[in-house]
């Protein structure tokens, strides 16, 4: 999607927009040099935590490479919040280690990359033995995320961290001694905030997820489920766009995700993935109004952590995911139906979606909906995406891509691949459908239907499913004592 700034009149074009802004911040800061510092450490002196070793980035120009991310921003790109800095920091050649207790150590590194506005990690090598504990400490306020233990390993040996709304942050295991061998932690990307994700501004016609009939959008209330199933999603710590939990034949809350392909497309990225649930605004900000359009407040503090492509088709830009770990609880998850039925339903459509990262909204049509391709508002009669000639409430942005289209009952139809869609505008949204992802491509790497039909039920419609609802049923696998995916401790059921 693209981004409508908002410091600068809604009337000067975009293209315009990215020029002026362009021009500005050359000006200001001058063109960025080519060559790039190296990283450096020293010793950091913490009021609560005493002497640390750190290290710290070479200083990146925030100003700088926002002009840049937003003169490349079009249809059917990811957008850019942040730099990937490729390091190689681990235990045997960064930090501290000290010994805390008779038998008990202590590892620490301070990462510094002085004015980012938030940073993420990407741990390319990812190990913790069995007794271990892995924090990541906000070095402001000295808040702890964590811990990540044993359980977070995966096959992948990948981690890849939530953001921290810090220029510095402090790494720290603790595990027996005894198992310092056995621990492999290697500290790949330093991914650099440049645009303040937390404080993204978007335009001021977005509805939040929030609102509803006592707001004058009594249109949300039929749709107050199905959010619960949309995400805000980051791919390798530096770019962002919108993902959905969808329900599978068998009705088990197996964690499957869907996005834009053109968001996610290489199976090795997959594990990048951080998916934020909730990331929602906790008052109705009026369309129109100040409040709409600042930052609101959103919390980043649910989350999961890694996943694994299925499948994923380049003709209907969508690509299916498998979280490496069921959804955490707080989520209060909702797994999507949909349907491969109608492709144009009547009746009004709707998307739930993170425009410009920003908190969950909800946009509104009931226009008459048809098929056409991508790139184009024209109609096709065996086109592979659905248009939305123009939302009646709402509309889309930059960071919405990804987001689920609904039928009136709630089930999903496609996925947001772009268009010309602002605020401000009357422009058309194209969504890959359905239909064409269930039965694209010659094999279950490019099509939906082997995973979310896999009884062979020939399935063409289902509906969705709430989370609760598959631990209430109590599907209980005696050998390896879980719930829809949830490891249980031993005695829960005795």
């Amino acid at each position: 999607m693209y981004i409508l700034f908002y410091s600068l009149s809604a009337s000067i074009d975009f293209t315009m927009k990215q020029t002026l802004l362009l021009a500005l911040v050359l000006f200001i800061c001058g063109t960025p040099a080519r060559a790039q510092q190296a990283p450096t450490k020293d010793q950091w002196e913490h009021p609560q935590f005493g002497r640390l070793h750190r290290v710290s980035m070479p200083v990146q120009n925030n100003a700088t490479l926002q002009a840049e991310e937003y003169s490349l921003r079009e249809m059917g790109r990811a957008p850019q919040f942040a730099k990937a800095i490729e390091v190689n920091y681990t235990p045997d050649n960064s930090g501290r280690w000290e010994e805390i207790a008779a038998g008990q150590s202590r590892w620490r590194l301070g990462v510094r990359s002085q004015g980012a506005y938030s940073l993420n990690f990407g741990f390319t090598g990812f190990y913790l033995p069995s007794e271990a504990e892995f924090f990541l400490i906000n070095s402001r306020t000295a808040e702890k995320m964590g811990p990540f233990r044993s359980a977070d390993n995966e096959d992948h040996a990948e981690f890849w961290s939530p953001i921290i709304e810090s220029e510095e942050v402090v790494l720290e295991v603790i595990l027996p001694t005894r198992q310092k061998t056995d621990l492999r932690l290697q500290l790949g990307f330093v991914n650099h905030d440049f645009v303040n994700l937390t404080q993204v501004r978007s335009s001021e016609c977005h509805i939040d997820i929030i609102c509803g009939q006592n707001n004058g959008y009594p249109q949300v209330e039929n749709f107050r489920d199905v959010a619960q199933s949309v995400g805000l999603i980051s791919i390798r710590g530096t770019s962002i766009c919108t993902g959905f939990l969808v329900n599978n034949g068998k009705e088990d809350c197996h964690p499957y995700f869907v996005t834009a392909r053109h968001c996610q497309s290489r199976a090795s990225d997959a594990p990048s993935l951080v998916v934020y649930w909730n990331f929602q605004n906790s008052i109705c900000r009026q369309p129109g109004s100040t409040a709409n359009a600042s930052p609101g407040d959103g919390k980043f503090d649910t989350f999961n952590t890694g996943m694994v492509q299925r499948s994923s088709n380049s003709n209907s830009d969508f690509t299916l995911l498998e979280l490496d770990d069921p959804v955490v609880l707080d989520a209060n998850a909702y797994f999507a139906g949909w349907n491969t039925l109608n492709q144009t339903p009547t009746g009004g459509v709707a998307t739930v979606h993170q425009a410009g990262s920003e908190e969950k909204r909800f946009s509104y049509s009931t226009r008459s909906t048809y098929l056409g391709n991508w790139g184009a508002a024209t109609q096709v009669s065996n086109g592979n995406h659905v248009i939305v000639p123009r939302w009646d409430i709402g509309s889309t942005e930059d960071g919405s891509s990804g987001a689920p289209l609904f039928n009136q009952q709630g089930q999903v139809i496609g996925q947001l691949h772009g268009g010309t869609a602002l605020c401000g505008n009357t422009g058309y949204d194209s969504f890959g459908t359905w239909k064409a992802s269930w039965n694209a491509g010659a094999s279950l790497n490019t099509r939906l239907r082997d995973w979310l039909d896999p009884n062979r039920n020939a399935l063409e419609q289902m509906s969705g499913r709430w989370h609760y609802e598959c631990l209430n049923s109590i599907l209980l696998d005696q050998e390896n004592r879980s719930i829809c995916g949830l490891v249980l401790p031993p005695g829960t059921f005795s």
